[in-house]
């Protein structure tokens, strides 16, 4: 926008330098119809009793007969499961903008797209299975269900992450079956927090299980403003182990060099932490908190010091305990899934956008690409469109 000054500009005045102000300002986002012209002949043929209609191939669309193009589909699928928006607030959007779109409709573009999708979302599933070390963790998802006294099903969003990718299976358990399902032909490392289902992959000599320090530092915590004479030192000596991961991710330290730092940093306080747990846990009643904070480290110490010679393992689940963020700012949102079939959708969505998180890859650039390419792309390099794969071919 150019502004010319109030006077009359004469020949006498000489022009300076321009004088430039920035503002931001905010233009709202808006539909656009695209309409595809194609041009038609026809043509008679060498007999003369017939004709030949000659036409201009249609666009090809992402899903059949969908109005919807690939990035207005990618902006809904965000717009849902990046931001939290339920579709029915978006539709209130659409019709402020003057733009009617029946409920069910919506529903069905989004259906089809995980459909779209499923392939990758699959892939995906190899990939981080793949890994030789895996964390995993579990977090509620309430389902519709008309057989339910209160019409609510509590099912469960199961998240298993390399380092790479994350993926997310819907299970209506958090029994052991959903785990042992899953990693039934896995061999490596896990690291969970302490809950029991994933014990017995302790007596599997395939797969290396390894706790959490962070949900055991939570125990002595949630107890020290009760108890803070009693719980300083051993935060104290857990603080400790954290100090020489900082000090591993600041000096760049590879595999073997972290490994061999912890074990020669991370015995003193550890034997300090488990000397402390010795000597008060005779002084406190079993029904004590802070009595069964002590036990729960000690029933997982084996779990938790395992991580000192295995440098590529973190000291906590904290990385995957923040991919499930996501899931629970849905709930807060869209407060439950409308059926099995749509906590499955999530599950699939959740996977997919996280994973581009992970890779450093905006996930609506991904989306809009991927679903217009996806049907052009052979099987044999379906796996070049997985986010972390994605990226590297991004010029």
């Amino acid at each position: 926008m150019v502004i010319t000054p109030d006077e009359p500009i004469t020949e006498d005045m000489r022009r300076l330098p321009d004088r430039i102000t920035e503002v931001l300002d905010y233009v709202p986002g808006h539909l656009v119809v695209i309409r595809y012209i194609r041009h038609c002949y026809i043509k008679d043929v060498a007999d003369g009793l017939h004709s030949k209609k000659i036409m201009a191939a249609k666009p090809e669309r992402p899903i059949n007969r969908c109005l919807a193009d690939a990035a207005l589909l990618a902006q809904i699928i965000c717009d849902k499961y990046c931001d939290h928006l339920p579709l029915y607030r978006q539709l209130q959007r659409f019709e402020r903008s003057g733009v009617q779109i029946g409920s069910s409709t919506f529903n069905s573009w989004v259906e089809k797209i995980a459909q779209l999708l499923t392939p990758l979302y699959d892939l995906l599933q190899e990939e981080v299975l793949s890994s030789n070390y895996v964390r995993i963790d579990e977090t509620p998802i309430k389902v519709l269900d008309r057989a339910k006294e209160k019409n609510i099903h509590q099912g469960y969003l199961w998240y298993y992450q390399s380092s790479k990718a994350c993926f997310i299976q819907y299970h209506r358990s958090r029994g052991s079956e959903p785990p042992d399902e899953m990693l039934q032909n896995f061999q490596g490392k896990i690291q969970t927090d302490g809950y029991g289902v994933y014990d017995h992959f302790e007596e599997n000599e395939h797969i290396k299980l390894f706790g959490c320090w962070a949900h055991a530092r939570r125990k002595i915590f949630e107890v020290s403003k009760a108890h803070p004479s009693l719980t300083e030192a051993p935060l104290e000596f857990i603080g400790e182990l954290y100090l020489i991961e900082k000090q591993i991710k600041k000096q760049g330290l590879d595999v073997a060099e972290a490994s061999l730092l912890r074990q020669q940093k991370a015995g003193t306080p550890l034997m300090k932490l488990k000397h402390w747990m010795y000597k008060t846990k005779p002084k406190l009643k079993p029904k004590m908190k802070l009595y069964k904070a002590i036990e729960y480290i000690q029933k997982r110490w084996k779990k938790l010091i395992r991580y000192l010679w295995h440098g590529e393992v973190q000291i906590d689940n904290n990385l995957i305990e923040n991919a499930i963020r996501p899931a629970a700012l849905g709930r807060k949102n869209y407060l439950f899934a409308g059926s099995q079939d749509a906590a499955e959708r999530t599950a699939l969505f959740y996977s997919l956008i996280g994973s581009c998180k992970m890779a450093g890859v905006n996930p609506l650039e991904w989306l809009t690409d991927v679903i217009k390419n996806i049907n052009n792309q052979p099987i044999q390099k379906l796996h070049l469109l997985l986010p972390s794969n994605w990226k590297s071919q991004q010029g």
